[in-house]
């Protein structure tokens, strides 16, 4: 009788083994494969859905976006879907990338940038020179005050912010600066567009023990900031796919 109750019990216990060995075997491929899962229900750890993009193509600056957080990819698909809504007006947009992108890409070359900042323009100006109801012009929307304290020249007869060598020029030194004071790409693009008081006083004030642009309460347009960058480096990067 003893000897039948311990056949069970290691009967129990391999099965227990096996299915445990089966589950971390199906989550092991999920996770090493080359696309990213996110959640299809979010109270069922076991439901995935696949994304149709590749988690080495997602990043800024060499900064992976976080993959467990499935807000993250609601983000960055409500920004696609933003995008792509005019795809005509993204096609004039790439061919006017096209035309300035080789300058500022030497640029940030040649001061140990990364190049994902040359999506910064493409966001903020468009390559058109418009003025924002704030008083943000140029190719890289800078404030008068702050083109000014990197040697920009802005006046009623000269406006520096739109030459396009003078003003990638000022932003290189700009994101060296941001960089430093924020320690991290995303952050540093944050700060581009809120401005580095407040990602500053952000970083100090979070709830978490470990803050980042991720994990940060942001404003609402601080909040999609990254997340529309990398939307529009994954277009860009494969604007064939989309007919751009």
């Amino acid at each position: 009788m003893k000897s039948k109750k311990n056949i069970l019990a290691l009967g129990a216990l391999i099965g227990f083994a096996l299915l445990c060995s089966a589950f971390i075997r199906r989550n092991k491929d999920i996770y090493d494969s080359d696309s990213t899962y996110i959640y299809r229900n979010y109270d069922s750890p076991v439901a995935f859905a696949k994304v149709d993009y590749p988690k080495s193509r997602y990043d800024f600056c060499g900064e992976r976006m976080p993959v467990n957080d499935p807000e993250n990819y609601k983000k960055f698909n409500l920004e696609l879907k933003s995008f792509l809504a005019y795809p005509n007006g993204l096609k004039q947009l790439f061919r006017r990338a096209d035309k300035n992108l080789p300058l500022i890409e030497k640029r940030l070359e040649m001061c140990n940038l990364p190049a994902d900042l040359k999506y910064i323009p493409m966001i903020e100006s468009r390559f058109i020179f418009e003025s924002s109801s704030k008083g943000a012009g140029g190719y890289w929307q800078f404030m008068p005050a702050t083109a000014m304290s990197y040697g920009l020249e802005v006046s009623d007869s000269v406006d520096e912010r739109n030459d396009i060598v003078k003003s990638t020029r000022a932003a290189c030194s700009y994101f060296h600066n941001l960089h430093k004071q924020t320690k991290t790409w995303t952050l540093a693009a944050a700060a581009y567009n809120v401005g580095e008081g407040k990602v500053d006083y952000k970083m100090h004030h979070a709830s978490n023990l470990f803050p980042t642009y991720y994990n940060v309460e942001w404003n609402k347009e601080t909040s999609v900031y990254v997340f529309r960058l990398l939307a529009i480096k994954y277009l860009y990067e494969h604007r064939e796919q989309y007919g751009l």
